[in-house]
């Protein structure tokens, strides 16, 4: 009688398991709304009521609207911003990740050039 239960105890533990293990392998992933969006400011638009931006990685990219409104607030580099402020090629946060936008904090691209003295080590006589 032991054995018996001790089976059907270990099958339940094994089933249970398993099957909870499917259901989160197989939970689809969604935006969270603690997580914001990242991503990078393709265009605003004309009528200030809509942000594109291009999220993803590498070959896996596409572009988003998002919806703002008066109650939006922005952010640029630390400072207080408008949405005109937001140019093209910005790095950009989103919360929430859906719905409208209810704030965007943006950052400017860093240059990429040369340093000071070129390439060569500089210092040429």
């Amino acid at each position: 009688m032991n054995r018996i239960f001790n089976l059907w105890a270990r099958a339940l533990v094994l089933v249970s398991f398993l099957g909870f293990a499917g259901i989160v392998h197989a939970a689809p992933k969604t935006a969270r709304a603690d997580k914001p969006l990242k991503g990078i400011v393709v265009s605003v638009a004309s009528d200030n009521t809509s942000v594109v931006v291009n999220i993803g990685k590498k070959k896996n990219t596409k572009e988003v609207t998002i919806a703002v409104d008066d109650n939006t607030t922005y952010t640029l580099d630390g400072n207080a911003a408008k949405i005109t402020d937001l140019k093209a090629g910005q790095r950009v946060r989103v919360s929430p990740p859906t719905g409208t936008a209810k704030t965007i904090t943006a950052k400017t691209p860093k240059k990429k050039g040369r340093h000071a003295g070129g390439s060569n080590g500089g210092g040429g006589n």
